[in-house]
């Protein structure tokens, strides 16, 4: 068919063009029709073995990181691009971070006794999500429980240490949303490993 179609009256000199661009565009409309299943298999080939190997890899966390990442990629590379940059470490490793970046960056907590303050926040934090019931363990929910207390806290005071207490990243999705992929007993046993931190 492209023997009987081509012709050299047709040619043009200028150069033939690549859209790279468009062509991402493709890609990524192509992987939004994947299932969820299809995504996930498709985000893990792509993952460097220096995750898939480690000793903290789940399965689990992978299933329910999915929609995070394939809001963020048009194709494969993306993806070890997004591990090699060291944005989806913190989804299997426990985070490491000095105890000041727990702190929001307008928080209204006062200066004197500090970390016993935040501490104290973290603790009635960790016993709003430990009242949960583990099947309604979903970003909707978690808000829902966890809202009314930043609200009278102050949301950054508590918002803030509870992303950073569970990604380590001042860039990270936000804290309803890491909780539901890490699950409720990581999240809590991120929560009172800065609870420790700040003692």
């Amino acid at each position: 068919e492209l023997v009987s179609e081509f012709s050299f009256e047709k040619m043009q000199k200028a150069g033939g063009a690549f859209n790279e661009e468009k062509l991402d565009w493709m890609n990524r409309e192509y992987l939004k029709m994947m299932s969820h299943e299809e995504q996930e298999e498709y985000i893990s080939k792509f993952l460097p073995d220096s995750i898939k190997g480690s000793s903290n890899f789940s399965t689990s966390i992978l299933h329910n990181m999915t929609p995070i990442v394939m809001e963020h990629i048009s194709k494969g590379k993306d993806v070890t691009d997004m591990a090699e940059a060291g944005e989806l470490s913190y989804f299997f490793d426990k985070p490491v971070y000095e105890k000041d970046s727990l702190f929001f960056k307008s928080s209204k907590i006062p200066v004197d006794g500090k970390y016993t303050t935040l501490a104290s926040y973290l603790g009635k934090l960790v016993s709003i999500i430990e009242s949960m019931y583990k099947v309604d363990f979903n970003k909707d929910k978690i808000k829902e429980v966890v809202w009314p207390y930043a609200e009278e806290v102050g949301r950054g005071d508590i918002l803030w240490p509870m992303r950073f207490s569970l990604s380590g990243r001042e860039k990270s999705p936000d804290p309803f949303t890491l909780a539901e992929v890490l699950g409720k007993e990581e999240t809590l046993a991120r929560l009172s490993a800065a609870i420790e931190i700040l003692k």
